[in-house]
């Protein structure tokens, strides 16, 4: 169980660690973290998948969202697939 807030780091590490590929640009395939700053999900870690070649379909994001979920919470946190289907939204367990 995930006793700690998650943070951009601490995700991106963990999908690290799990063999996922971090993106160093938006041109590279991969995944970035980031901190959500407003709105209902505020202070959550947002997960994207980014593609390097242009226009990938929302179920090839789908598919990648799914295998970075399996592995955070493999890992005690919660994480939910945003309803665009384009970002997972990581928070500790049972907030999602």
């Amino acid at each position: 169980m995930a006793t700690r807030t998650p943070t951009p780091q601490s995700i991106s590490a963990l999908l690290k660690r799990a063999g996922f590929t971090r993106a160093d640009s938006r041109s590279d395939s991969g995944f970035a973290a980031g901190k959500i700053y407003l709105g209902e999900d505020k202070g959550a870690v947002r997960v994207r998948h980014y593609f390097s070649s242009m226009g990938a379909p929302d179920a090839q994001h789908r598919a990648q969202l799914e295998r970075y979920a399996e592995a955070i919470t493999e890992a005690g946190y919660a994480a939910e697939i945003d309803d665009d289907g384009r970002r997972l939204i990581v928070t500790a367990e049972g907030k999602a």
